[in-house]
C-alpha cells in the first residue's frame, strides 16, 4: 500500500480502473475513485491547486483555505456552496442594489451585532428592536418587528418563518410568496421587505428614529412598483442561428458534429453525438451510457471526447465539433481547464491534433435536439451493473 501508484490501479494496457483490485484494497474510496476519469492519451503530469476550479493557486484562495481549517467556517462554506445563488439572488427580478444587499446578507457580510462580535469589535450585539442577539435570522425573520412587517405585507398567505433553521430555508420559503393583484407588483416583493427591515434598523441605531412596520411595508410596495415601472423592456430578439464566437469554416468538406449529454443525480450519464455533412444529411450517429459521472460538465466533456474518438476511428479529417455547454466550449478554447475535467480536456487537446481542420464552438440547445434525444435515450435505457 505504501508504494502504490495511481497507475497500479489501472488495468494494464488500458486507461480503465481495475475495479476488482480497487474494491479489494480501497473499497471505502472506490465510489470516489470511479468518479475520476483517467486520461486516455499520454500527457505530462502537472500540479494543481484543488481549492480553485481552474487549479491555479492565488492569495485569495489560500486565505479561504486557511479559514476553512475552522469547523465553523467549514460549516458556513458548505451552506454557502449549497445555496442556489442564481435563483435566489442574481436572477431575482429586483434592483441591482438589492441583489448586492441580499448577497451580503447571505454571505454574512452585513455589520450585524453577532457578526461584529465575531470580528472582535466590542458591542453588545443585541437587536435594536428587542434584547435578543442580532443575528441575520433574528433581525430579518424572527424579531417581533420583522414578524409584524411580514404579516402586514400584501402576500397571498401570511409568511411563517418560525420553523426556519437557516437563512437559506427562509429564502426558499420567500420564493413561494405571491403578491396580491391590487398591489400591481408582478415580481417578488420580499427583497424590498428585507431592505425595509434593514433601513428601519439603521434609523434606530444612527438617527434614533423609530418607524412603524406598516409605514415600512407601504414604502416597500411603493419602491417595488416604481422600480418595475421604470424598467425598459428590451423587445429586440437575438438571432437564434449561432453565437458570436462562432466562425463558420470555409472548407466545403467539413463534417459537423454535435455532442450532448444527459446526467442524473444517480451519477449516471448518457452521451450522444451526431455527424452531418454540409447538406445537413446525417453521416453517422452514436450514443452510450456510463456510470460514475461526477457532474453534468464532466458528462458534456466525455461526450465531446467520445465524438472525437469516433471521428478519429472513421478517419474524418475536417470536423467542426459543437456542444450546447458554454462552459465546456469556453474552457476548451481558452485552454483554462477546470480541475474536475482536466484529464478529459487534455485528451481532447491531443485528439485535436489528429485532424487537418478542427473547430470547437457552442451551439444553442434549440439546434441540438437530435443529439439531446440520443443522450437522454441512452441514459433512460441504461441499467447499472455495478451499484
Amino acid at each position: 500500500m505504501r508504494d502504490l501508484y495511481v497507475s497500479d490501479l489501472l488495468t494494464r494496457g488500458t486507461s480503465e480502473w481495475n475495479r476488482p483490485l480497487i474494491e479489494s484494497i480501497l473499497s471505502d474510496l472506490a465510489p470516489d475513485i470511479y468518479l475520476i476519469k483517467p486520461i486516455i492519451y499520454m500527457a505530462e503530469d502537472t500540479y494543481c491547486w484543488l481549492k480553485t476550479k481552474t487549479g491555479s493557486c492565488s492569495v485569495k484562495s489560500g486565505y479561504y483555505a486557511q479559514r476553512e481549517e475552522s469547523t465553523t467556517q467549514v460549516t458556513l462554506q458548505q451552506a454557502i456552496t449549497s445555496f442556489n445563488w442564481q435563483k435566489f439572488v442574481w436572477r431575482e427580478m429586483t434592483s441591482p442594489k438589492l441583489k448586492l444587499f441580499i448577497w451580503k446578507l447571505c454571505r454574512g457580510a452585513l455589520p450585524l451585532g453577532t457578526n461584529l462580535q465575531g470580528r472582535g469589535i466590542i458591542t453588545d450585539g443585541s437587536c435594536p428592536h428587542c434584547t435578543q442577539p442580532e443575528t441575520a435570522l433574528h433581525l430579518f425573520f424572527l424579531c417581533p418587528f420583522a414578524r409584524q412587517e411580514w404579516n402586514l405585507a400584501p402576500f397571498h398567505s401570511v409568511p411563517n418563518f418560525a420553523t426556519a433553521a437557516s437563512l437559506h430555508d427562509c429564502f426558499a420559503f420567500m420564493s413561494t410568496l405571491l403578491c396580491l393583484p391590487p398591489t400591481g407588483i408582478s415580481s417578488n416583493l420580499s427583497p424590498w421587505i428585507l431592505w425595509g427591515i434593514w433601513t428601519s434598523r439603521n434609523l434606530i441605531l444612527f438617527e434614533n428614529k423609530s418607524v412603524t412596520a406598516r409605514s415600512m411595508v407601504v414604502n416597500a410596495v411603493v419602491a417595488a412598483r416604481e422600480w418595475l415601472l421604470a424598467q425598459v423592456v428590451n423587445t429586440t430578439k437575438s438571432s437564434p442561428t449561432q453565437t458570436g464566437n462562432e466562425t463558420p469554416p470555409t472548407n466545403p468538406d467539413v463534417i459537423y458534429c454535435n455532442t450532448d449529454a444527459a446526467w442524473s443525480v444517480s451519477r449516471r450519464a448518457g452521451l450522444g453525438w451526431c455527424f452531418k455533412n454540409a447538406a445537413h444529411s446525417v453521416y453517422s450517429e452514436g450514443s452510450r451510457a456510463i456510470d460514475h459521472i461526477s457532474s453534468p460538465l464532466m458528462a458534456e466533456a466525455l461526450a465531446m471526447r467520445e465524438a472525437m474518438q469516433e471521428a478519429k476511428r472513421t478517419s474524418l479529417l475536417n470536423v467542426w465539433f459543437r456542444t450546447d455547454s458554454q462552459e465546456l466550449a469556453r474552457a476548451i478554447n481558452s485552454k483554462s481547464y477546470p480541475v474536475e475535467i482536466f484529464g478529459v480536456l487534455m485528451d481532447i487537446e491531443l485528439l485535436s491534433s489528429s485532424f487537418s481542420f478542427v473547430f470547437i464552438s457552442f451551439i444553442g440547445r434549440e439546434h441540438n435536439g437530435v443529439v439531446d434525444s440520443l443522450a437522454k435515450s441512452a441514459l433512460q435505457n441504461h441499467v447499472s451493473t455495478l451499484y
